[in-house]
Order: structure tokens, then C-alpha cells, then sequence
């Protein structure tokens, strides 16, 4: 009796070193191809920032050059009126 309970307490140790070995290899594989699926979604993340930052300086300096127009138009009026 005190040799197989010896050997069932062996295969239990033992169940739970390869047991936990394994989960730490599935999980470092999760993480390594978690990263790999987040990497193409944070480059398109940061490439729409860039784009949308590009969008509004334009449309800022879009802006800006019609007000001027609109300031030119507006005083050659007051200068033909007078």
C-alpha cells in the first residue's frame, strides 16, 4: 500500500508540473500571435490619425484662403463705393 500510494502521489506532482508547463506555453503562443493580429490594426489605427491630422490642416488652410478672398472682395467693394 505504501509503494502505490507513493507512485499515485508521483503521477499527481508530476500531472501538475507538465500540466502547468503546458498552460504556460499555450499562453505565451496566445499572446505571441494576439500581437501578431493587433500589430495591422494599430499601423491602420495610427495611418487613419495621420490621415484625418493631414485632412484638417488642409481644410484649416482651405479656410483661411477663402476668408482672405472673401476680407479682398469685401474691401474692393468699399473702395468702388466710395
Amino acid at each position: 500500500m505504501d509503494r502505490s500510494e507513493s507512485n499515485v502521489w508521483s503521477l499527481l506532482i508530476t500531472l501538475l508540473v507538465i500540466g502547468l508547463i503546458i498552460l504556460l506555453v499555450i499562453f505565451f503562443i496566445n499572446m505571441y500571435f494576439a500581437n501578431s493580429a493587433v500589430q495591422p490594426i494599430a499601423k491602420v489605427w495610427e495611418n487613419q490619425k495621420q490621415f484625418v491630422g493631414d485632412a484638417l490642416e488642409k481644410e484649416k488652410k482651405e479656410i483661411i484662403f477663402r476668408i482672405r478672398n472673401t476680407n479682398k472682395g469685401i474691401a474692393k467693394e468699399l473702395i468702388r463705393i466710395n
